[in-house]
This record gives structure tokens, C-alpha cells and sequence, in this order.
């Protein structure tokens, strides 16, 4: 605002892209950053991503794609025991989806909003956060993304597919994690070797 008074308001669009690039900053600081730990849940997560993904898309150029010969980490490693797909570029759609989700916790307390299009929404703002770095992901799909019609692109079918998935599994944690407050322990199932329960 300072410029347009110092030349009379002919900077005005300069000083209003500013201010949008501060905006644009400022969400980006919000997204909160994954600790190595988180990271490496995610990592171990996005294996059974890949599976999720394998049986909704039929392409098997799609999902050559997601795996890749490297382990993500030690962790998943040590808690793969064979079944589970080693990730590629799916990690890093994962790792997004999981900073949107705790952005949200932040914003909304300990529960996320209360609307029916939740996953919808939470697809859209990892889809926004991702769109500088599309070219970065699934490198291998680039010349298969032109193969496809551009209504059935099978790179965006693929990267929604992934967000998809990752929330579902999410979403699922989160509703088991609020039955476990309202419900308290249950000790049927923790301690069902060394208590016999009666009538039960």
C-alpha cells in the first residue's frame, strides 16, 4: 500500500501481486513440517498405498509406477514382511496429504470438520500444494500421460487415487481414535488371554 501512495496508486497491481505472495508464503509456513518419525510412517503407509492403488486403477503402466526398488526407509524394512509394495513418488504424494490433515487438526482442534465432502476438500488443497511439483512426481508417466484422452488422464487419475487412498486410511485411524476416547480401553481385547470373561 505504501508504494501506491508514494506514486499515486499506478503500482497498485504491483503491491496487490506482493501481497498475494506474502499470502502464498505465509500458507506455505503453516503447512506444518513431519518429524523423521512421522515420515517414516508415512513411508511405511504409502506401501500399502501402492496396494489400495493396484486394485482401483487397471493400468499396469500406472502401477509400475508407484513401486520403486528402493526402500524408503529402515523402518519399513524392518516392518515390511513382504507383502508391502515399496513406494516411488507415492511417498511424497502421501507426505503431502499427511501435512494438509495435520494443518487441518490445527485449524479445527483435535477433530476435522464436521461436512460431507471432507475428502473432496482435503484432495483439492493437496492437489494445489502438489501443483508446483507435478513434474516431480511418477517421472516415468510423462510420455503415458499423452497417451489418454485428457478427460481420463491417467496421471491425474493416479495421483487422486493416491490422495484417495492415504485419506481413507487416515480417516479411519482418526474415527478409531475417537471411539477408543468415547469408549475407553478395552480390555477384552488387550488382556482376552489371561481374563476369562463371563457370558461373553
Amino acid at each position: 500500500m505504501t508504494v501506491a501512495k508514494q506514486n499515486g496508486g499506478g503500482d497498485l497491481q504491483h503491491d496487490l501481486e506482493l501481497s498475494e505472495e506474502s499470502e502464498l508464503e505465509r500458507e506455505a509456513e503453516r503447512l506444518p513440517s513431519l518429524s523423521p518419525y512421522i515420515g517414516n510412517i508415512t513411508g511405511y503407509i504409502a506401501g500399502f498405498v501402492c496396494l489400495m492403488v493396484r486394485r482401483r486403477i487397471p493400468c499396469a503402466t500406472c502401477h509400475a509406477a508407484t513401486v520403486s526398488e528402493r526402500s524408503p526407509s529402515a523402518f519399513f524394512d524392518r516392518k515390511n514382511r513382504g507383502s508391502l509394495q515399496k513406494p516411488s513418488s507415492t511417498i511424497y504424494i502421501c507426505q503431502a496429504t499427511e501435512k494438509v490433515i495435520r494443518r487441518e487438526d490445527n485449524l479445527h482442534g483435535t477433530s476435522l470438520p464436521k461436512k460431507g465432502n471432507l475428502s473432496d476438500s482435503l484432495t483439492v488443497s493437496v492437489m494445489t500444494e502438489l501443483s508446483g511439483h507435478l513434474e516431480k512426481l511418477y517421472p516415468e508417466l510423462h510420455d503415458h500421460m499423452f497417451e489418454s484422452a485428457a478427460d481420463s488422464n491417467h496421471f491425474v487419475r493416479l495421483v487422486k487415487c493416491v490422495i484417495a487412498s492415504y485419506i481413507k486410511i487416515r480417516m479411519h485411524h482418526t474415527a478409531k481414535t475417537a471411539t477408543a476416547k468415547i469408549t475407553g480401553s478395552n480390555t477384552r481385547k488387550q488382556l482376552t488371554k489371561l481374563i476369562l470373561f463371563k457370558h461373553q
